[in-house]
């Protein structure tokens, strides 16, 4: 168990709670304990944390109150990584440097972030590239870049950090007029003065997967850029800027399945427009009170996705439990209610905190297990959240439809920027 201070110290009451709530959808939440430390009140938001319908691993998380100047905040929780948000407090005076990672490219700066703008503190510059050759080092890097300022002022000081990488690496030099796109420096690792340039491509075209490490403390720490209004983009930031943290903390990879409708989850409910969820519902109703002669009292849907059929039982007044292993899915879901009992799971690994009348598996949701072990699990866990007057509905595509309908099958459609291309063989 991992201890993280998540720093909302300069966080309205708004942003705290958009970062709370993309956390309560986070896989590796198991692993973490969460020290959330805010200037006022505790967020209204943390209530998600304790009444989660989660089984599996409940949040394990403290609540403090600091005052905004307070220092060494991870000494005194005694923390192995920190989240900032929004801080306009001056890195530490020490020697290091700073990290955009990304996946498409790595980068490492050596300037200092002060409120408004960075600075170079020639006194430590020199221990600051030292420290990033050893820390280069130890990640077994070969092959750099080093994009070039052009401001004269710096000139000498590149040059003399251009011998040293050479040194130890081999090193290509960029200018910044060679930069267009992040496709032009994918897949490298960059060294340079100050972040601008980079930086503003990559959060150009990738947002929602950029994180800024500072290496000048003695713990990993990730900041988090302050934010004026919601959109799923932020709730993945949020989530993607934890998530390496934790994985720098532990020096691990995160599992890419987990995430793989992130770009999908925003399109998924015009891809899906032609279900008519209503009569699935009610479908689903009547075969249950064909069964037992009486109405369910809970329903659980398993695979959820944005929650359209939930939404609806939840409209009728049923008790609703829903999940997604797609963080993303679940962050559309609670966008149409704020209400639904929402969590992030595998099918193969959940448990309710009570017994399912109704348990559902929709849309073919089960042919994405592609073992006999991955079913078996998700039939033990449907198991155990069933009694004697439980029933479990699932559908699935057969290899005669996937055969008749599905082979060299290719659907194209175009919305104003997004262009979706779905293709399936058999």
């Amino acid at each position: 168990m991992k201890r993280i201070i998540v720093n909302l110290l300069f966080a309205k009451e708004f942003e705290c709670n958009t970062i709370i709530e993309a956390l309560r959808f986070l896989p590796e939440r198991e692993n973490i304990e969460f020290i959330f430390i805010t200037n006022g009140e505790e967020p209204f938001a943390l209530a998600y944390f304790k009444e989660c319908p989660d089984c599996n691993y409940k949040f394990i998380y403290e609540w403090h109150q600091e005052d905004r100047n307070a220092l060494d905040l991870h000494k005194k929780y005694n923390a192995n990584g920190v989240f900032i948000y929004d801080s306009p407090l001056s890195d530490s005076s020490q020697a290091g440097f700073s990290q955009i990672q990304n996946p498409k490219i790595d980068v490492f700066y050596l300037a200092k972030k002060t409120k408004s703008s960075y600075s170079i503190d020639e006194d430590t510059i020199i221990d600051s590239i030292n420290l990033l050759i050893e820390y280069l080092n130890k990640n077994k890097l070969q092959n750099l870049s080093f994009l070039r300022s052009q401001i004269a002022h710096y000139e000498k000081q590149e040059n003399a950090i251009i011998e040293l990488l050479k040194q130890n690496f081999e090193l290509t030099e960029l200018l910044p007029e060679g930069i267009q796109s992040i496709n032009t420096v994918e897949k490298n690792t960059i060294v340079t003065l100050f972040p601008m340039l980079i930086q503003g491509i990559v959060e150009l075209f990738q947002p929602a997967t950029t994180a800024i490490f500072n290496h000048r403390l003695n713990v990993p720490t990730v900041d988090v850029s302050k934010f004026h209004e919601y959109k799923p983009s932020i709730s993945q930031k949020i989530r993607y800027c934890m998530i390496q943290l934790y994985n720098q903390i532990c020096n691990t990879q995160s599992d890419t399945n987990t995430y793989s409708y992130k770009s999908f989850a925003g399109m998924y409910d015009r891809y899906m427009a032609h279900v008519t969820y209503q009569k699935w519902v009610d479908f689903l109703i009547h075969r249950y009170i064909a069964q037992f002669d009486r109405m369910p009292k809970s329903i659980a849907e398993i695979a959820c996705g944005t929650a359209n059929i939930s939404n609806l039982f939840a409209k009728q007044n049923y008790h609703v439990i829903a999940f997604d292993k797609s963080p993303e899915m679940l962050d559309i879901a609670r966008d149409k209610n704020q209400m639904l009992n929402l969590f992030q799971a595998d099918m193969t690994n959940f448990k309710f905190k009570q017994n399912i009348d109704l348990l559902i598996l929709l849309f073919d949701s089960i042919n994405y297990l592609n073992s006999k072990e991955e079913i078996l699990n998700l039939f033990a866990c449907v198991k155990k959240s069933l009694q004697k007057s439980s029933l479990f509905i699932f559908d699935i595509s057969t290899i005669y439809n996937s055969r008749e309908h599905f082979d060299n099958f290719i659907n194209l459609e175009e919305n104003n920027q997004t262009f979706f291309v779905h293709r399936a063989d058999h």
